[in-house]
């Protein structure tokens, strides 16, 4: 129950930032220290802070586009390496805190070990979606517009809802597949 918990609360944190938090300017790859994207090949940490700054960072990107102006969420994205790096940081930096905290030292090992293989698979899952979502539709505010029509947004906020869209959704890929893997193997007997 603990471990359920503290996903929900993972979750509803990142989803309940409130753009009145989020510092004014947007902090660049090179300050957040998360994510470097140098000749198209991103890189990340490994360590739990650096994972914690991934989540951070897909929250704080979540919050300065919501109800933003299109010219803004376009700014906000390209200063943190655009929604593809960011939603692949996050998504892999939430497997690693998952990891780390919810499926380290259970009393069923063999589902923690299972889910521990879920949340990578549930984080590359994730960051493939958005990668080729960006491939197709472009990260510019049409493509946004689109990816955020095809979520049920109207026309008025499309963008930041594309936007959000994009960056958040590796993350709740892992959580989901990490949690569901967890407890399909906590069913069994041993």
């Amino acid at each position: 129950m603990k471990k359920w918990l503290t996903l929900g609360s993972l979750v509803l944190i990142i989803f309940c930032v409130n753009a009145a938090f989020a510092d004014d300017t947007a902090a660049g790859a090179e300050e957040i220290g998360i994510v470097s994207v140098a000749g198209g090949v991103m890189t990340a940490t490994a360590t739990t802070e650096g994972a914690a700054i991934a989540v951070g960072t897909v929250a704080y990107t979540a919050a300065r586009v919501v109800g933003a102006s299109d010219p803004t969420v376009i700014s906000t994205l390209s200063a943190v390496g655009g929604p593809a790096a960011v939603g692949a940081a996050g998504g892999f930096g939430t497997a690693k805190l998952m990891n780390d905290h919810l499926f380290s030292e259970c009393d069923n090992q063999k589902a923690c070990d299972a889910a521990k293989i879920g949340t990578y698979a549930g984080a590359a899952a994730g960051a493939a979606g958005v990668v080729t979502t960006v491939a197709m539709v472009g990260a510019g505010t049409t493509g946004l517009a689109a990816v955020g029509a095809a979520v049920g947004a109207t026309a008025v906020g499309a963008v930041a809802v594309g936007a959000t869209t994009l960056v958040v959704a590796p993350v709740v890929a892992t959580a989901t597949v990490g949690g569901l893997v967890y407890w399909w193997f906590s069913r069994e007997k041993e």
